[in-house]
């Protein structure tokens, strides 16, 4: 990954969070690592237990952010959440996965921020 890309991504993280907890959500992880990944937030949002991946794409990209999210890495936040609840004693929540989609201008302007409820089925 580039260094633009790290700080686009990073930018978007920050937008998503922000997003997030104007909507009620209470911030539990940033980046939470574990084998074989790692979720970019995890929260507490509507009593539910959320892993949220943010995905951040500028008008250059030929995908959109929900694009690049595919089932294996969903697959792979459903294990990572199951093990951050574990860890936090929190396996008896209810749980799931979301997306958070954010649209970047070629000036840095936020143009779209979207948070995707329930991405995965199982």
């Amino acid at each position: 990954m580039t260094g633009h890309n790290i700080s686009l991504g990073h930018f978007g993280e920050l937008v998503a969070e922000t997003h997030l907890v104007r909507s009620g959500a209470t911030v539990l992880a940033r980046n939470y690592r574990f084998q074989p990944g790692e979720i970019d937030l995890i929260v507490e949002h509507d009593d539910d237990l959320v892993a949220v991946e943010v995905k951040t794409r500028t008008e250059l990209d030929l995908e959109t952010p929900e694009e690049a999210v595919t089932r294996w890495k969903l697959r792979r936040m459903a294990l990572g959440l199951q093990t951050f609840a574990a860890e936090n004693d929190m396996l008896e929540r209810h749980w799931r996965l979301d997306v958070v989609a954010v649209d970047i201008d070629l000036d840095g302007n936020v143009r779209r921020c979207e948070h995707i409820r329930d991405a995965y089925d199982g």
